[in-house]
């Protein structure tokens, strides 16, 4: 569980140069493309396979048989830079990663959660 949170972590620190303002666009979009042909499919590609042996191990999460905060923080990072630091999905090539995302975001009281917490940046 703590090494799926430590590669989505690894994965974070390749998103912070995006957010310094003093970048020029053709550098963050360098970056950006880096992002999406490399860091993107190395940690998706990690996810999507050990998700899959879980699955077949007939789990539905992440990790183990249990919900986790693995899941939750899983869930969380992979929305939170589309259309703000990412002009696209990071599980767009991910189907079953991406229903890993809405059965999390599903959970009656994240759901209740999530539809009337206050709107902020982040």
């Amino acid at each position: 569980m703590n090494e799926c949170v430590a590669i989505l972590d690894d994965f974070v620190m390749k998103l912070i140069p995006l957010f310094y303002n003093d970048l020029s666009e053709k550098k963050k979009e360098a970056i950006r493309q880096r992002i999406y042909k490399v860091d993107n499919v190395v940690t998706f590609d990690h996810f999507d396979k050990l998700y899959k042996k879980n699955l077949a191990a007939g789990n539905v999460w992440l990790v183990g048989e249990k919900f986790s905060w693995a899941d939750i923080y899983f869930a969380y990072l992979s929305t939170q830079f589309n259309g703000r630091l990412l002009e696209r999905d990071v599980l767009k090539d991910y189907p079953d990663l991406q229903d890993l995302r809405k059965r999390v975001f599903d959970i009656p009281s994240l759901k209740e959660y999530i539809e009337n917490r206050p709107i902020t940046r982040f």
